[in-house]
């Protein structure tokens, strides 16, 4: 609501309410409705007044027994967190009754006296109740029903409730549990329906008799297959086909499919728009589907979320025709070998393909997702490159995890002006970070700049024949990671110079026989306030230009082998909070106390993995420790 409206609804409901919170002296023959007042002094009301209420919402001890009958006109019960353990006998006698919730309670079975409640319309019961009564099938005008995924019906029940609005699983049994056919007359249903078990329905002509094509009013369906270690893959298939959903659905998810084929009610042909509302398409662990066609796409398709589809190598979904697809996210499809597209997705806002090792294609459209602002692609060993010649100005988060071919960057790296967030991590065969238009004047030329597309390797010459300018990273990153990439050599310096906006630095280790870090000179105003620097067995000494990282608030040094002392320079680090260091094993040495006493702000040391550095930090007998005393907490592991 409104704060206004919500305001004006407590000023009128203050003249017919009772809360604990709320203790005015009332007429009693005013409450209509009571929240969190212990039975006890309910029972003190004058009987008439409480035959008035109607409704009770209760959330303190135990309910008592012997109220129930004096509720002549409740309409809405409620229980919340109460020590109630069954439900009395007396409760059928609330003939008014609209609404019940037992949601949160210790009820451990229901009484058959809760039939007789012929006028309920919402009922939401414990999540871990297993087992429902037949007189269930009584509530003939219940529209809400609430209950946990491991509620279990007898045959006949569910099928009876025909004016159902609200179901929230549908849970298909054996032989004596409910078949799929008594959701055929429940054509009210509305919201998400589940359906569990369908490897119990024999074949798609009982699958039809669910008549899912009729439920016009249902926006999401989700189909799940719980038992697979037998799995008759045609059967599946054929109910798949059976359960062909309205037109009108919104979102559609696919569980632990076995079959090999996705069923052709989904699959457009020519003109025809089978599902023109559709928004979200879900398949999740079908390792025997080997294809998806949907060739003229679907135009009204935001979110696409394919999963654990092993077999899967052909990815047909006729993406330059999903003109509104925001979200495209594929996992777990080893055999998947390209992402098909060649115009482009022009809404497409997030895209993430994760453990896709057969993947060598990404498709030229990338560079024609103009609205593309996340890019992950994590674990995807047969990638060699990513399409971005032409920049994505839309582009802020860049994630490449676990390539372990990918050669180089984007070349069109630079063009991403909005980027603010790069994470390179793990891509082990990653010997440049590509470099496109670099400007360099060449001393015996005419002092004409000259455009090159050249690697960091050529960039570096170059910057020794006076190259002023390149132009590789996004100057507005504000996270920056690029680390465990053993056969990098270097990185484009002239590109750090730029990132005047940079907040987060992780780098490091590079190519291992390297002696010395790589210069990544910031710009002099950095605003740096977290750095990460990893190292590796030969290198002796820290970077020499993090001491004019001025800002840097927190400083973690990992494996850095051969370092035995910190610089004396960490003490211009003022604005330091927090110093940690991990895994350098022969580290002995602190800077000078006067150096370290600079640190006023400094109130974290860790050091773990630091034996030598960890004894000579002793309260009693280590030298190092008077210049650390100081600090508020220190921690050696």
């Amino acid at each position: 609501m409104y704060d206004l409206v919500h305001d004006l609804a407590n000023e009128v409901s203050k003249c017919e309410s009772w809360t604990s919170d709320f203790n005015h002296e009332m007429d009693d023959h005013e409450i209509r409705h009571v929240a969190r007042i212990p039975t006890a002094i309910l029972e003190k009301m004058p009987k008439s007044s409480i035959s008035r209420l109607r409704s009770f919402f209760s959330n303190i001890g135990e309910v008592s027994n012997t109220i129930f009958p004096k509720f002549r006109a409740l309409c809405v019960l409620s229980f919340c967190e109460t020590e109630n353990q069954e439900l009395p006998y007396s409760l059928s006698r609330l003939k008014h009754l609209r609404n019940l919730d037992l949601s949160d309670t210790k009820i451990k079975a229901l009484p058959e006296s809760i039939g007789k409640l012929y006028n309920l319309q919402t009922l939401r019961l414990p999540w871990n109740l297993k087992k429902c009564p037949k007189v269930i099938q009584n509530l003939i005008n219940l529209r809400h029903f609430y209950f946990g995924e491991e509620m279990k019906f007898e045959a006949g029940i569910l099928g009876r409730l025909t004016n159902l609005r609200r179901l929230p699983f549908f849970n298909v049994g054996e032989e004596r549990g409910p078949a799929i056919k008594e959701l055929g007359g429940l054509n009210q249903l509305r919201g998400h329906l589940i359906i569990i078990g369908l490897e119990h329905v024999r074949d798609g002509e009982e699958a039809k008799k669910a008549r899912l094509v009729q439920k016009s009013h249902l926006s999401r369906l989700t189909f799940v297959w719980t038992d697979n270690e037998v799995p008759n893959n045609e059967n599946q298939t054929d109910v798949l086909d059976g359960l062909e959903p309205h037109a009108n659905l919104l979102s559609l998810t696919i569980g632990n499919f076995m079959g090999a084929r996705f069923p052709p009610w989904i699959s457009a042909e020519g003109e025809v728009v089978v599902f023109p509302c559709l928004e979200q398409l879900r398949i999740d662990g079908c390792p025997s589907l080997e294809s998806i066609r949907i060739t003229q796409g679907i135009a009204s398709l935001r979110q696409l979320k394919i999963s654990y589809c092993e077999a899967l190598s052909s990815l047909e979904v006729g993406l330059d025709y999903c003109t509104s697809l925001q979200e495209l996210s594929i996992a777990g499809c080893p055999n998947l070998v390209s992402i098909p597209t060649a115009r482009g997705m022009p809404f497409l806002r997030k895209l993430n393909l994760v453990e896709c090792k057969g993947l060598s294609s990404l498709g030229s459209g990338l560079n024609y997702c103009t609205s593309l602002q996340e890019l992950e692609i994590k674990i995807c060993d047969n990638l060699t490159s990513i399409p971005i010649t032409q920049g994505i100005t839309s582009l802020r988060r860049l994630t490449i995890l676990c390539c372990e071919r990918l050669l180089s960057l984007p070349s069109g790296l630079q063009f991403c002006t909005s980027l603010e967030y790069l994470y390179i991590k793990d891509c082990s065969s990653l010997v440049s970070i590509s470099v496109s238009h670099v400007k360099c004047d060449h001393p015996d030329s005419t002092n004409q700049p000259e455009e090159i597309s050249q690697g960091v390797d050529a960039c570096l010459s170059l910057q020794e024949e006076d190259c002023h300018t390149v132009k590789s990273i996004p100057p507005n990153l504000r996270q920056l990671l690029i680390c465990h990439c053993g056969k990098l050599k270097y990185v484009p310096t002239g590109g750090f110079h730029r990132l005047i906006r940079l907040k987060e630095l992780t780098i490091g280790p590079f190519w291992h026989k390297l002696e010395a870090f790589p210069d990544f000179q910031l710009p002099p105003n950095s605003q740096l306030e977290e750095l990460w620097l990893f190292g590796w067995p030969k290198l002796k000494s820290l970077p020499q230009q993090i001491q004019h990282f001025t800002c840097l608030k927190e400083l973690h040094i990992s494996f850095f082998k051969g370092l035995e002392a910190l610089p004396e320079w960490l003490g211009t680090l003022t604005s330091l909070e927090a110093l940690r260091i991990w895994h350098c094993e022969n580290l002995k040495y602190l800077p000078t106390q006067n150096a370290m006493k600079n640190l006023t702000k400094l109130e974290h040391l860790v050091a773990v993995g630091c034996p030598l550095l960890k004894e000579r930090c002793n309260k009693e007998t280590g030298p190092e420790w008077p210049k650390i005393s100081y600090i508020p907490k220190v921690y050696m592991g």
